[in-house]
């Protein structure tokens, strides 16, 4: 008896077939053969989304462990005392845990850009902060999504951290200039805490420009 795999080429794309091959006996004597032969396309299709599927999660988890270990380790060199390291690390592992949230609810197939953004300004939004957002619906890859929160919640950072203050005015705004995605931020108004430094301002200047694939420039005065 043996059992093999065949698959053969079709018009509707690779078909998988399972063959079985057993002696027919009769009074102990080998009157010939039976075989029988099973679709298993669906089956290997399965098992290869599958290999596909682990795959990508690893590759996915190794990145998401190297940004929260650069999260925690520049979070502890901007802190002074024990708290101050643990409010800052939990609150970026928020936005960081928000932004998957928005990623699995899609089938991991990316974000709206609005979405991320008026995600993260629900948090300070009103009283002293008016933010005013201007853009045409965009689609970010998952790799682009988790950055854009992570840069957005920097850039709101000592917002949050001054809870009230001084009026402050956000202009979000995003487009396509000639063939490139653009993407605008500007703040005006009193200032109500720190620049942006530390982890902030590696991840504006040199992460977020490296997982968009773009560049980044950060004025502040």
């Amino acid at each position: 008896a043996e059992q093999f795999e065949v698959s053969f080429p079709t018009s509707d794309g690779m078909r998988w077939y399972e063959g079985r091959v057993e002696p027919l006996l009769v009074d102990d004597r080998i009157e010939g053969v039976m075989t029988v032969s099973i679709d298993i396309t669906r089956h290997k299709e399965y098992e290869y989304a599958s290999r596909e599927m682990l795959r990508e999660l690893t590759h996915r988890s190794k990145n998401l462990l190297a940004v929260v270990q650069a999260m925690a380790r520049q979070s502890a060199k901007d802190a002074a005392e024990t708290p101050d390291f643990l409010e800052a690390f939990n609150a970026r592992l928020q936005s960081l845990s928000g932004a998957h949230e928005i990623l699995v609810s899609g089938g991991w197939r990316g974000a709206p850009l609005r979405d991320i953004v008026e995600r993260e300004l629900a948090e300070v939004q009103g009283g002293s902060v008016r933010a005013r957002i201007d853009g045409a619906d965009a689609m970010l890859r998952p790799e682009a999504t988790q950055s854009f929160a992570l840069a957005v919640h920097e850039l709101l950072f000592d917002i949050r951290a001054a809870k009230r203050g001084p009026i402050i005015d956000i202009a979000i705004a995003w487009r396509i200039d000639d063939g490139q995605f653009v993407f605008d931020w500007v703040r005006t108004g009193e200032d109500c805490g720190r620049p942006v430094t530390g982890f902030g301002r590696v991840f504006l200047e040199q992460i977020l420009p490296r997982y968009a694939g773009g560049s980044a420039t950060l004025i502040q005065t």
